[in-house]
């Protein structure tokens, strides 16, 4: 399957709830240029962000990005099999 398709149907995705390392996900952005999925955390706990020089900036959900692709064979990444198996 070409990854533009793939990029596609994934970014059809967005605001879906998956499973993933025992939580609650919603799925908010596909970073199809950098290749990662952004996962925010669905229970809305939330997690002081920092600013590029560590200083606290404000609070917001913990996110999770999820790569597309393995960065070793280029092949589809094992979590992005995991997610998609534990839509909700």
């Amino acid at each position: 399957m070409d990854d533009s398709i793939l990029t596609e149907r994934i970014r059809s995705l967005v605001g879906s709830h998956f499973n993933y390392l025992g939580k609650t996900w919603l799925l908010i952005e596909v970073l199809a240029d950098e290749g990662k999925l952004v996962l925010a955390d669905a229970a809305e706990n939330v997690a002081i962000q920092v600013d590029q020089y560590g200083q606290p900036l404000r609070r917001a959900p913990e996110t999770c990005l999820i790569p597309l692709l393995d960065a070793d064979s280029g092949a589809y990444s094992e979590e992005l099999f995991e997610i998609l198996a534990n839509k909700l």
